[in-house]
């Protein structure tokens, strides 16, 4: 037996060893560290830490494990275990406690003598350990079981870092967060003293005291005053206030905020001996030496005197005296002190006093001569200690002097081309110095002479020339203006200038030179150069005068400016000025000018400006013409071209009316012109500046308007109608239509506004319409447009609209038949819409409206042409058929085309049928024997159905045939109603309207089963017959159908009534009897009914010949809209059924009721009245039943226009009250007021009345009023006019024509005054009445004034209805009054005359005038009565006369005196000796008025001889 082979070898690991694990923590970083060796087996090893808050795993598949998130101060148990993929060794145990935690919250307390710790107990600890280390590490510690512990032995000014540590038996936890702690400050040491003698202050240093942050000096004197200095953080500083010659004490101590230390070691010290006083100092200014004394300050003593001079030298002497002296230099202020010096220490020094030395002696004195003014400046550089300075000059003409604070002196207007000598002396306020040395200076070349300019304009070089001047040996000329220079120079007398520019004065100076000077300021000239070019700043153009105003700079050289100005056509205009600016006048219009400017100077004439363009008003268009339609109111304009122009501007006004147009052609249109309006046209040309100056115009007179106030009178006895009327401007004539509702029409003309229309037809209603007529227009409202028609089939009703005219009162819409002879007919309204009654059917008629406005008359709207209901069918007829019980039915055709025909047959005992056709004829085929048949006939065109024809009756053979019925056709088909379970012989025969063929073959057949014929047309497919006679009842209240019919014969288990609604619904109800009632109808629907078996299969049924409605529909939701203007009310609902209609109804306060009806869901009032209450109610309508009402909301119709408006105005206070009649519905008022002058006002008001108090003066006012309520308001009542008290006038003038005494009075006119007066009144007691004059302009003249009288001056006015006091007054005097008693009296030794008078009233002076006979006057002046006239010619008569004078005037002559002056004396005296005869003869020259000659001869022995006579 032999052992077999050994299986294939398997490996099992078995389970691991257990790790020997060691542990071992590091106090410091709190880290254990787990350590084991391999474990034979192992693939990996866990360690399960845990305490008595948590557990943590580690797994890693090496030996050993560090831990350093163990919490600290915590025992910590520790199992290590190793395992394999299939096993896990035993677990090696052991604890281990952590590190105890850092103490935390480590808080250090000080006082001044005592230092502690505290900190928080930490988790672990046994004991605790404090300690407080230094900067150079030395510890300070302190144990404790306990949370705190005292820290002793710290060192003065140390800081310590202060931390706590945690023990246990094994650990010492590291160390809390340091805690800083500073020890009080140590004394400061190395305290210094430095005494300030000068000012007895000590200056204490020290070094620092750590953890120090202040320190105090303490300073005690002998006698034990204390001063104290704070430094803070500083290491030193300084006591003020010490007393001088005092021992003082000084200490020093350290604060560190809380403690103080203690004081340093003291050091003494001793202040400065006390200052001296008393001293006194004395100058000797020839030896400048100085003498200082004073008063001695205490016994063993020294003293030193110092002088510091301001360069800082200084000097000094030592005394025990008291005084002693000392040398200075010149020109020094010295502060002199005295100190006294101990042995210790100087003691502060005296008071200083100032001591100026004696001024040094001025040098470097230099002269410089301004040759322009000879003017010699003498300078020297400054004199140290001087204050002042005298200068003294030697020359031609003696000595002269100057004195002055600086180092300057100057000596104006010396002679020129002299020599001069100078010296200076320094000053101050106690001595002066020596002379300085002398200088010498020579003055300026004396100036040219005879200097001239010439200026050339064309080159613009100007020739300057001169005289010789004494001492020059070379010129040179300067010319300057506004900053420009040009020169040239000369040896001889005359050069040139070339680049002078224009437009400048220019000063010209001639300088003459010597080497050393070449100015003058005497040898000067003016020239002024040609003025520049104009510079153009501006241009404006006045559009109105077609002037451009062009202003340029002005130039202070041009003496004028030119501007010409070239249009493109090569008109020329020009303007000059000699201001900024000028007008260019008589610019043509439209036309583009090039513009130059020329400036004219004193000599010469500017160079043209740069030219620019001015571009004129375009041209007034010209020939404006019109065209205007009297019936649209448009006007078309028309003008010509004109020039400039980019478009044209067209407006037409009168009044307050105003319509304009634009266009870029030479003609527009215009609408909405005003009906009897004279309308002003202007037509401007528009450009892109400016508008054309004038417009062109013309005048157009609109067709007058509508007459307003129409009222018609009926004379009874004669059917005659008064008609009256209120002027309508601008007619000339009227023609007065009346037409009668029987077509009657009659008609007036007249020029009046009134007039008689006699025959009218009794018992007619008239519109009567008035229409004026001016020269080229008759006046009438416009036509409504947009008129169209809506036919209302029921009742063939033309229901008609249209588009509201402006200002109609009244519409009338006419129906015309095209047919001749036909009836017209006609609706009114005051709205926009009327219903035509009553029309004739079968009618084609034009339907036109007219506007009526205050009774006149459009012209007819545009056509409107329309259809009525086709007719009924004439001349029904029935003939029956014997033999077949048949009822052959014709009638007349219609006139129409394309008609259908619908007859209806009713049995005699209620049964119906309906037929269609489009033939003229029809058998009623199948009817019942014996039977009484009612016919009518109905037309249907594709608009409305005709009211049936007038019945007709006919009756069919009674037989055993039974039932027999009919059909026609014009095709080769028709069929018939029939009757169930019958047997049918049909036959057909043709017709015409005359006769009939002959009967073909018959064919018979079962009804119930022929496929062929339909029992009725209404069922589809062909079926068995149903259940008929069937009748219905509705009940209004529940609305439901109670429906009966006669029962079939057969087995009939059970009926079906079947309600079909014309809205596709359909509503049912089952019976085993003849009878069942339908519920649930929609209300206000047309049903057709039909009952049913379950044995007839009839497919749908659409409807049959039954046909009823149900109960209407509540309206609901009834909203009224109100137009308040018309009184038009729109009332609509909701829930209308689609078959009903409805009636809407208002009733009035009153009881009144007005209805509309409707069969869509609104309805219009168009005539309720005005200021009523209206209740509004909407009911539905069916055949038989009537729903409840629905009510509106209460609708107020607009309020009553108010009636009988007046107006009164208080001329004292300018009120105005207007007040009216109550307009009934009215709540509140509004009235208005339009002033003619654009001023408007409003008042409102709940009474019947209201005040105006502020309406603008002098204006015609039209006053209207409305009524309101809360939602309208009223038409306008009838205008008033009312005038308000007048403006006053203003601005009073007043001359005085004083040859006349007559006072020219001229104002400013106020609006609303129709005439003026003015006064004049003396300004005396006892005045007599005053002097008037009245005009309705605004000026006035009163003459037949007083003389020499103060008057005093008014204007007061009168306005329409008030007053225009007058608002102020002037005073004139009037013209002296002639003096009286004049008298004259004349010397024939002088020919002058002495004149004298009484004075005379309103003279302040006189004049006295001597006349001669050719009109010569000598006159004298005088304030007195009296005057003499010297100089009279001899031999002359004179007219003497006087007049008083005042301010203005010479008053009227006196009485006038003739005198003659004494006979001029014979010249020309020649003699002539008759020897003979002895004889004289002699001859002379005689002048003036002599009457008689007396001649002499003297003899040489004296003897005199006269001639005879």
């Amino acid at each position: 037996m032999c052992p077999s082979m050994l299986s294939e070898a398997i490996h099992m690991e078995s389970v691991p060893c257990g790790p020997n694990v060691t542990a071992d923590l590091d106090c410091r970083s709190q880290v254990l560290t787990l350590s084991w060796d391999a474990t034979s087996n192992a693939e990996g090893y866990t360690t399960v830490v845990s305490n008595n808050n948590e557990t943590e795993t580690y797994i890693n598949t090496e030996p050993g494990l560090m831990l350093s998130t163990l919490e600290c101060g915590l025992d910590h148990k520790l199992k290590v275990t190793s395992f394999n993929s299939t096993c896990v060794s035993r677990p090696t145990v052991l604890s281990k406690r952590e590190t105890p935690c850092v103490p935390t919250d480590v808080m250090v307390t000080r006082t001044c003598g005592k230092t502690s710790v505290k900190w928080n107990e930490s988790r672990g600890a046994l004991h605790y350990e404090a300690a407080a280390v230094d900067e150079a590490g030395q510890p300070v510690l302190c144990s404790s079981n306990q949370t705190s512990c005292t820290l002793e032995g710290l060192v003065c000014s140390r800081v310590y870092s202060v931390g706590v540590t945690a023990t246990d038996d094994t650990c010492t936890s590291n160390k809390s967060s340091a805690v800083i702690l500073q020890t009080v400050p140590c004394p400061p040491a190395q305290l210094n003293v430095s005494v300030n003698f000068a000012n007895n202050s000590a200056m204490l240093t020290w070094s620092s005291s750590p953890n120090a942050v202040s320190y105090t000096g303490k300073a005690v004197s002998a006698d034990g005053y204390v001063v104290n200095c704070e430094a803070g953080m500083e290491l030193g500083c300084q006591m003020d206030g010490l007393h001088c010659g005092m021992e003082y004490t000084y200490t020093v101590s350290a604060s560190d905020g809380e403690c103080q230390s203690p004081e340093s070691k003291p050091v003494n010290k001793t202040t400065a001996p006390c200052a001296v006083e008393s001293m006194l100092n004395t100058l000797d200014c020839s030896t400048n030496i100085l003498t200082i004394s004073w008063a001695q300050a205490g016994m063993g003593l020294n003293y030193s005197a110092t002088a510091l001079a301001g360069d800082g030298t200084a000097l000094h002497c030592i005394t025990e005296g008291s005084n002693c002296w000392m040398d200075l230099q010149c020109g020094q202020q010295y502060n002199v002190t005295v100190r006294a010096i101990s042995s210790t220490s100087e003691g502060q020094s005296s008071v200083p006093e100032t001591v100026n030395s004696v001024p040094c002696v001025p040098v470097n004195v230099q002269g410089v001569v301004e040759c322009s003014t000879n003017t010699l400046q003498v300078s020297w550089d400054t004199a140290a200690g001087a204050d002042s300075y005298s200068a003294t000059l030697n020359g031609a003409g003696g000595f002269s002097y100057c004195a002055t604070a600086g180092d300057i002196c100057v000596f104006p207007d010396l002679e020129c081309a002299q020599t001069y000598t100078c010296g200076v002396v320094a000053l101050n306020d106690r001595c002066n110095s020596s002379e300085s040395s002398i200088i010498s200076a020579t003055t300026a070349p004396c100036d040219p002479t005879d200097v001239a300019a010439l200026l050339h304009c064309r080159s613009g070089v100007v020739d300057v020339t001169w005289s010789d001047s004494a001492g020059a040996d070379k010129y040179t000329v300067l010319a300057e203006a506004n900053g420009h220079t040009d020169s040239c120079e000369a040896s001889s007398s005359s050069c040139e200038l070339t680049q002078l520019q224009c437009g400048g004065d220019y000063t010209v100076t001639v300088l003459a030179g010597d080497g050393q000077c070449n100015n003058s300021i005497h040898a000067k000239t003016n020239v002024t150069t040609a003025p520049c070019a104009p510079e153009i700043i501006d241009y404006s153009l006045d559009c109105y005068s077609n002037n451009a105003t062009v202003t340029w700079v002005k130039d202070e050289y041009a003496m004028s400016v030119t501007v010409n100005a070239t249009s493109t056509q090569g008109q020329r205009t020009s303007c000059s000025s000699t201001n900024s600016s000028c007008v260019l006048e008589v610019l043509q219009c439209g036309q583009t000018y090039t513009v130059q400017a020329v400036a004219q100077g004193v000599h010469c004439a500017s160079e043209p400006s740069p030219s620019f363009q001015i571009v004129t008003a375009p041209c007034t268009p010209a020939n404006v013409e019109y065209t205007y339609s009297c019936v649209t109111g448009i006007v078309f304009l028309s003008w010509d071209e004109t020039l400039g122009r980019k478009s044209f501007h067209a407006e037409v006004s009168s009044g307050d009316h105003m319509v304009s147009c634009s266009t870029t052609q030479t003609d527009c249109s215009l609408t909405s012109l005003l009906c009897g309006r004279m309308y002003d046209v202007n037509v401007i040309a528009v450009a892109d500046h400016c508008n054309s100056s004038v417009p062109g115009g013309t005048q157009i007179q609109t067709a007058p308007c509508a007459p307003m106030n129409v009222s018609a009178s009926l004379v009874c006895d004669n059917n005659t109608a008064a008609v009256s009327w209120q002027l309508s401007p601008g007619s000339v004539h009227y023609n007065v239509k009346a037409m009668g509702r029987d077509g009657d029409a009659k008609e007036c003309n007249t020029n009046s506004t009134s007039c008689l229309i006699p025959n009218m037809h009794c018992a007619q209603i008239y519109v009567i319409t008035v229409t004026p007529f001016s020269d080229g227009c008759q006046g009438m409202p416009l036509p409504p447009t947009s008129v169209q028609v809506f036919l209302q089939c029921v009742g063939n009703v033309g229901f008609v609209t249209w588009t509201a005219a402006l200002q109609a009162d009244l519409y009338v819409a006419t129906a015309v038949p095209s047919a001749v002879g036909g009836h017209n007919n006609t609706c009114t309204s005051n709205g926009t819409n009327c219903s035509l009654m009553d029309l004739y059917c079968g009618e084609t008629a034009v339907v036109t409206v007219v506007t009526i406005e205050s009774g006149c008359m459009s012209e007819p709207s545009l056509p409107f042409t329309f259809q009525s209901v086709i007719c009924p069918p004439t001349g029904l007829m029935g003939l029956t058929t014997c033999r077949n019980s048949e009822i052959r039915v014709g009638w007349d055709p219609s006139l129409e085309s394309g008609v259908e025909y619908f007859l209806h047959s009713q049995e005699d005992d209620g049964a119906t049928a309906n037929f269609t056709t489009s033939m003229t004829s029809h058998v009623l085929a199948g009817l019942k024997c014996g039977e009484l048949y009612t016919l009518k006939v109905a037309a249907t065109d594709d608009e409305c159905t005709s009211v049936f024809s007038e019945p007709i009756q006919t009756e069919t053979v009674t037989g055993p045939q039974g039932h027999v019925t009919s059909c026609s056709s014009n095709t080769t088909t028709c069929s018939v109603k029939l009757d169930c379970g019958l047997q049918y012989i049909a036959v057909v025969f043709a017709f015409s309207e005359t006769c009939n063929s002959s009967l073909g073959e018959s064919l018979t057949f079962d009804s119930a089963q022929n496929q062929r014929f339909s029992p009725s047309p209404l069922l589809l497919p062909p079926a068995k017959c149903l259940p008929d006679s069937v009748e219905a009842d509705l009940d209004c209240t529940a609305n439901s159908f109670a429906v009966q019919w006669r029962a079939r014969v057969g087995d009939v288990s059970s009926y079906t009534a079947i309600a079909i609604g014309s809205d596709d619904t359909r509503v049912t109800c089952d019976s085993a009897s003849t009878n069942c009632s339908i519920q649930n109808l929609n209300c206000g629907v047309t049903y057709s009914i039909v009952v049913t078996t379950p044995s007839v299969n009839c497919g749908t049924i659409k409807g049959s010949d039954y046909i009823m409605q149900s109960a209407p529909c509540k309206p609901d939701g009834v909203l009224v809209d109100l137009q308040c203007s018309t009184d038009m009310a729109v009332v609509t609902w909701e829930n209308s059924g689609p078959d009903q209609s409805q009636t809407v109804s208002a009733v009035d306060s009153r009881g009144m009721t007005s209805t509309c009806n409707s069969s869509s869901s609104n309805c219009t009032f168009d005539q309720l009245s005005c200021g009523e209450s209206y209740v509004i109610n909407v009911v539905g309508h069916t055949n038989t039943c009537s729903s409840d009402p629905a009510v509106a909301k209460r609708l107020n119709t607009a309020p009553c226009m108010p009636t009988h408006v007046s107006a009164q105005v208080d001329c004292g206070t300018g009120i105005t009250v207007v007040m009216w009649d109550s307009a009934q519905g009215a709540t509140s008022y509004t009235v208005y007021a339009w002033g003619n002058l654009g001023h408007n006002a409003e008042c409102n008001s709940t009474d019947t009345n209201c005040d105006f108090p502020n309406l603008a003066c002098g204006q015609d006012y039209s006053i209207s009023v409305v009524a309101r309520h809360e939602s309208c308001v009223s038409l306008l009542s009838e205008s008033i006019n009312a005038s308000t008290g007048p403006c006053p006038h203003s601005g009073l003038q007043a001359t005085l024509d004083c040859d006349t005494n007559t006072a020219v009075m001229s104002w400013t006119p106020g609006s609303g005054i129709r005439y003026y007066n003015a006064s004049a009144s003396v300004l005396a007691f006892n005045a007599v009445a005053p002097l008037t004059c009245s005009t309705n302009g605004s000026s006035c003249n009163i003459s037949s004034l007083t003389c020499g009288q103060s008057y005093r001056l008014s204007v007061s006015g009168q306005g329409q209805n008030c007053p225009s006091p007058a608002q102020d007054w002037l005073q004139i005097i009037t013209a002296p009054c002639p003096p009286t008693n004049v008298k004259v009296n004349s010397s024939c030794e002088s020919n002058n005359i002495s004149v004298w008078w009484q004075a005379s009233e309103g003279s302040v002076s006189y004049t006295a005038v001597a006349e001669d006979q050719q009109g010569r006057s000598w006159s004298c002046n005088t304030s007195s009565t009296s005057c003499q006239i010297s100089s009279l010619p001899c031999g002359q008569q004179y007219h003497v006369y006087v007049a008083g004078v005042d301010e203005k005037c010479i008053g009227a002559k006196s009485d006038v005196k003739v005198i003659h002056t004494a006979p001029c004396v014979p010249q020309n005296v020649q003699n002539d000796l008759d020897c003979p005869s002895g004889v004289l003869n002699v001859t002379w020259q005689s002048t003036g008025d002599v009457s008689q000659f007396r001649t002499s001869v003297v003899s040489s022995i004296g003897r005199q001889h006269l001639p005879d006579g």
